[in-house]
């Protein structure tokens, strides 16, 4: 698939619908939906799997690759809090949206405390070197610096307040766009396409590289998510097994932080 259709395919769609389509087969070959799901079963299946029907696992994955990679930029604008204009969607946007900006302004409360703390042991001990606190002064003061740091970093993540979004990845996305050519006085969304096409770009295979790491992340939270919700109708009646759900779940999760390391990757890049 790689050689015929692309690398981008085969890493961001026809990798993450193979995961798909082999938790869904683990589940129906351990009895997933009889009432008698067995892991055993699932692994005896796998030993004794056929060509026919690793031609059919490798169909029905490149299918799903090719229904979902057209909804590649839907799915990413999801995950960033573009929730629709109902009133649901309103609503919940919102709710999230205030959530962040009450977080975001309370970090920067707890930055400047921490900030002015930070200031006052070194102005009180005059034992600092580039403006560090020296000996057992500083020593005690590790931890202060570690979170004024931590709160650097976070406060990082978010655009200006006006500019909040209402999930992490919003954020993150939003705050790049907002800050990446502001030192040229360059608007970076109207400029970054051409800047992409100039000959010789070295930079350029950079960037396709961690665009395509934040489209994996994306993809794979939505594929996790779907296994999820398949784990929970097929192992509703598998009484405990209906908590094997929580694998591709946490899977999920643990893909949508990852888009925004991803993201932020990708905004410095940019």
């Amino acid at each position: 698939v790689g050689s015929t259709i692309g690398r981008y395919f085969s890493v961001v769609s026809m990798l993450p619908s193979t995961l798909l389509v082999g938790w869904v087969a683990i589940l129906l070959a351990g009895g997933a939906g009889s009432g008698n799901f067995a892991l055993a079963a699932a692994w005896q299946a796998a030993r004794s799997v056929t060509v026919g029907e690793i031609a059919v696992f490798a169909t029905v994955a490149l299918a799903i690759s090719l229904v979902l990679n057209p909804f590649q930029f839907a799915a990413t604008q999801f995950l960033e809090g573009y929730w629709g204009k109902t009133q649901l969607g309103s609503t919940v946007a919102a709710n999230r949206t205030n959530h962040h900006r009450r977080s975001y302004r309370r970090m920067r409360k707890d930055k400047t405390k921490a900030g002015n703390d930070l200031k006052g042991r070194a102005e009180a001990q005059r034992t600092t070197e580039r403006g560090l606190l020296l000996g057992a002064a500083g020593d005690r003061s590790v931890g202060l610096q570690a979170r004024v740091d931590s709160l650097n970093y976070e406060i990082s993540l978010y655009p200006e307040t006006a500019r909040i979004m209402p999930t992490r990845l919003g954020n993150a996305l939003r705050s790049f766009e907002d800050r990446a050519g502001r030192e040229y006085g360059l608007d970076i969304l109207k400029v970054a396409g051409h800047l992409s096409l100039l000959p010789g770009n070295q930079r350029t295979a950079y960037v396709r590289d961690t665009r395509e790491s934040l489209d994996l992340s994306v993809r794979l939270c939505g594929v996790f998510g779907m296994a999820t919700l398949v784990s929970c109708l097929l192992l509703a009646r598998e009484g405990w097994w209906v908590f094997l759900a929580l694998v591709p779940y946490t899977a999920a999760y643990l893909s949508s932080r990852g888009a925004v390391v991803a993201a932020l990757g990708y905004g410095n890049a940019v």
